[in-house]
């Protein structure tokens, strides 16, 4: 698994100082607004957890794998462990743009101190990880191209589900029920990015759970399949 990150880590060298500088300079002149500013670092970040996959894709690496003395298993769980690293990355160069944007912007009133705080970074870390963890199993079953289709379009079959079913779910689901209450909470604290979070170590470990479920997944389906 070790050997697998450090591969990943030697194929992505090249681009990760050109990464980091889109990464800093995109957000300098970005929206001010703290949550949408959170949201262009999870997409940044997701463009890292994609750059060893874009070069699997180029250099058709994948069909090589078979020959090298790491298991299949071994391989997917160094690409799981890069895009936690990949996550980690983007969360400290997200803090400390966020500092620096603060303290240098002062007559602009640009403050994003807001996201200085531990539930934005753990807001951040599990949109990171929860659509590296939703994309993955597709990645390995149909390759990049594909496969991303095909999570794209599984995302918009779920929206419309959910709209078409949205009459239904009012009769079920009360607005004034303990859950709604919940998850109305969990969207204004999303936006809004204020206060502390006291369930913040809660919705990292389902994130958790979900990732190594994931995980487990995109091992199956890559050792039954046919390189």
């Amino acid at each position: 698994m070790i050997k697998s990150l450090l591969a990943d880590l030697r194929a992505t060298s090249v681009l990760w100082p050109l990464w980091v500088g889109v990464f800093l300079l995109f957000n300098l002149f970005s929206v001010t607004n703290p949550a949408v500013h959170l949201i262009s670092w999870v997409f940044l970040a997701l463009a890292l957890v994609f750059l060893p996959l874009i070069v699997d894709d180029f250099n058709r690496i994948q069909p090589l794998m078979a020959a090298l003395p790491v298991s299949r298993g071994q391989r997917v769980a160094g690409r799981y462990l890069f895009s936690l690293l990949a996550a980690g990355v983007g969360l400290v160069l997200a803090r400390l743009e966020a500092g620096a944007v603060t303290h240098l912007f002062i007559r602009q009133k640009i403050d994003l101190s807001s996201l200085l705080g531990l539930d934005a970074g753990v807001v951040f870390m599990a949109m990171t990880l929860l659509a590296a963890a939703f994309f993955l199993p597709f990645y390995y079953r149909w390759g990049l191209g594909k496969g991303l289709m095909i999570a794209t379009a599984s995302i918009l079959i779920i929206v419309i589900a959910l709209t078409l079913m949205a009459p239904r779910l009012e009769s079920v689901i009360r607005p004034d029920s303990p859950l709604v209450r919940f998850l109305m909470g969990v969207m204004e604290r999303l936006w809004t990015l204020s206060g502390t979070w006291s369930s913040a170590w809660r919705l990292l470990a389902g994130v958790s759970g979900l990732y190594l479920l994931s995980l487990g997944l995109a091992v199956r389906i890559q050792r039954r399949r046919d390189l």
